[in-house]
């Protein structure tokens, strides 16, 4: 199952200057209010925003954290507020000996909103999709990420024959009259 994720935005895990880079108690002290205030609002985990800007990603709850955008894994960059331990360290090493991409560096959370948002909503800007891939994700999708009546209708579109157009001429004729 999917972790609902607490994004805390007012309290803060570590900072650089202290001891975040170091397995300390005062580490996992520090996140309980967060921890607690997540668990208050129904989330499983916190994501834990950099002490100084409130905006780049360091950990969720005691944990490293790593995405995958655009085909890369990207990870938060030491920078003395996390640890540099050998979980993250193995998990590096094994994403790249398995021919991954893998980023460390600074990652903020609107990068990940908008890593998101380009998956899974805003698709006007993406290549055309062949007839084969929108069909299948047409009949994947019927009654759950898409209304059947409307799959039905596009389905008897594309089984009618009429032709998708190219790429470059996306502009419809309505005649509204």
């Amino acid at each position: 199952n999917p972790v609902s994720i607490f994004v805390e935005s007012n309290y803060v895990r570590a900072v650089k200057g202290g001891m975040g880079f170091t397995k300390t108690g005062g580490n996992y002290a520090a996140s309980l209010i967060g921890q607690d205030e997540a668990h208050k609002q129904n989330y499983s985990q916190v994501l834990w925003l950099d002490g100084i800007e409130k905006k780049y990603i360091e950990e969720v709850g005691v944990m490293n954290i790593f995405f995958v955008i655009d085909g890369e894994v990207v990870t938060p960059a030491l920078q003395g507020s996390i640890l540099s331990g050998i979980t993250r360290k193995s998990s590096i090493e094994l994403c790249r000996s398995w021919g991954l991409k893998v980023s460390e560096k600074r990652i903020t959370i609107q990068e990940v909103a908008d890593a998101y948002d380009a998956m899974t909503s805003d698709r006007a800007y993406r290549k055309h999709l062949p007839e084969e891939v929108v069909r299948g994700e047409l009949i994947k999708g019927r009654g759950t990420q898409f209304d059947p009546l409307f799959c039905d209708i596009m389905l008897q579109i594309m089984d009618d024959g009429l032709e998708f157009p190219d790429e470059d001429d996306l502009s419809l004729d309505i005649d509204l009259n």
